[in-house]
């Protein structure tokens, strides 16, 4: 049962760094890192489109400026050889409706020359943070593998120790322990502390206590309280 004991206190061990290696906090700074690249490269190929469908706004502006100007041109060549007042009118109004689309496209075509001056600024100082990003993250994936290489080490010596100290124990006392490590959050056996279970924390009973201490001292005994294998 001391073997049984050592042995439950190397698969503790084991648990504990499984814990440490799933919720070490370089875990959570290369995600952080990661991240921070990934949303700049998400900016980027945003940006990217962006600029690219302001590209095509501003050709398809530009070219109905040119045809605007065209109609515009016919339309003046046509006003200069008329003479019934009412088809002078309606010609100048078709100008003027031509005219003022024609600022409508002006507008446009600044306000987009604009936001690509915006993008394109944006994206220069995001180029310009891209090394030290990567090199944060490059730094925290480093840290990250040092922690976690440094604890494979401890579970590869725990696993070996481990594996020594099952070979001392009996296969049918060796599969109750596993079961009841499954069952009971990893703590198959536990050690008689004066009157408390090391396992559950609860104190025996004085009846219990007695009845733990009459039985032969190498017979197997469970806690009353929670069922674990008892070392006295």
């Amino acid at each position: 049962m001391e073997q049984l004991l050592e042995l439950q206190r190397v698969d503790s061990r084991l648990d504990r760094l499984a814990s440490q290696r799933r919720n070490a906090p370089e875990h959570d700074v290369l995600r952080a890192a990661s991240e921070t690249v990934a949303q700049a490269t998400k900016r980027r190929e945003a940006g990217q489109a962006r600029l690219g469908e302001l590209d095509a706004r501003i050709a398809e502006d530009e070219e109905e400026s040119t045809r605007l100007s065209t109609a515009r041109t016919r339309l003046q060549g046509q006003l200069r050889t008329v003479i019934a007042p009412r088809e002078a009118e309606a010609l100048m109004h078709e100008i003027q409706t031509i005219d003022a689309r024609r600022n409508e496209l002006d507008d446009a075509e600044l306000g987009h020359l604009e936001e690509q001056e915006h993008l394109a600024a944006a994206q220069s100082v995001d180029e310009d943070d891209g090394p030290g990003r990567n090199q944060a993250a490059a730094a925290a994936q480093h840290a990250l593998d040092a922690v976690l290489a440094d604890i494979d080490d401890q579970i590869a010596a725990a696993t070996h120790e481990r594996d020594e100290r099952r070979s001392e124990i009996a296969p049918a006392l060796l599969t109750r322990y596993e079961r009841l490590r499954a069952s009971l959050g990893g703590v198959g056996v536990a050690k008689l502390e004066g009157r408390q279970c090391s396992g559950c924390h609860l104190e025996l009973s004085p009846g219990e206590l007695d009845e733990v201490k009459s039985v032969d001292p190498d017979a197997i005994v469970e806690c009353p309280q929670c069922s674990r294998l008892l070392v006295r």
